[in-house]
């Protein structure tokens, strides 16, 4: 029973886990005044080829930086602007994107089937040394 319980709160747990990976074919924008001052924490919205959506919304950076990855080619719309009415429509012509990365199904179950692992080989441990134990004063 005790083993069914930790299986169960290892799994739990794992549902909470935030895991990351780096990613190729980002494209980055930089937004700045005509006095090179930065675009900073203003609002970007990025829409995909025919699309009416945005694909991704967010602010610019403290240096006015802004990084998305499309998912497939064609001409993506950049939408820079602040509150007060300034701002800039970009236009980025995207001829080939690279699927992001993921985790194959090792890399990313490794830590739960390691998990059970140990509490197997413990648990195995635990028993063999029970049963010698008996054996012994019996």
């Amino acid at each position: 029973m005790k083993i069914v319980f930790i299986t169960l709160v290892a799994l739990m747990l794992h549902a909470h886990e935030l895991l990351h990976a780096p990613v190729e074919g980002a494209y980055a924008l930089r937004f700045f005044y005509a006095d090179n001052t930065p675009f900073a924490y203003e609002t970007v919205e990025i829409y995909a080829p025919g699309e009416s959506v945005a694909f991704q919304t967010g602010v610019t950076d403290k240096l006015g930086r802004f990084a998305f990855v499309p998912d497939r080619p064609g001409n993506w719309k950049i939408k820079a602007f602040s509150a007060n009415g300034h701002g800039a429509t970009v236009t980025i012509h995207v001829t080939e994107t690279l699927q992001s990365q993921t985790d194959d199904f090792w890399s990313h179950y490794a830590k739960i089937a390691t998990g059970l692992g140990i509490i197997g080989t413990l648990f195995g441990l635990v028993a063999l040394y029970q049963s010698r134990k008996r054996s012994f004063h019996a």
